[in-house]
């Protein structure tokens, strides 16, 4: 992907030890089977939050808001398309209502000829 040449210039500048300390504190948090097994069996809505935490503050040594002087923000819930899809489910929901009215007057009538 990148030309070996410019690849081992940016390896040679790395800090070895600050390497090796980060690979440990990600091994410390990721090598574990069941916490593997625990992030695979997640949806993402559930995890998101956790692998924030888990990977840029205990990892990488980032700050999450709201603690003081953060660098790292969470995901910023899109209010309007939320209130789009609640405004559409109350739409279908009084429809499905409407339906289920109408069929109970047809078979009311069927019955007892109303």
């Amino acid at each position: 992907m990148f030309q070996k040449i410019i690849q081992d210039k940016y390896l040679s500048a790395l800090d070895s030890a600050l390497l090796d300390e980060r690979f440990a504190a990600f091994s410390a948090v990721f090598a574990s089977p069941e916490k593997q097994n625990h992030i695979r069996n997640s949806k993402e809505e559930q995890y998101q939050e956790g692998f924030l935490r888990d990977l840029f503050c205990s990892v990488l040594g980032y700050t999450i808001n709201p603690e003081p002087d953060f660098n790292l923000i969470t995901e910023k819930r899109n209010e309007s398309a939320a209130e789009t899809r609640s405004r559409e489910l109350r739409a279908e929901l009084a429809a499905t209502d409407a339906a289920i009215d109408a069929a109970i007057d047809a078979r009311v009538s069927a019955l007892y000829g109303i």
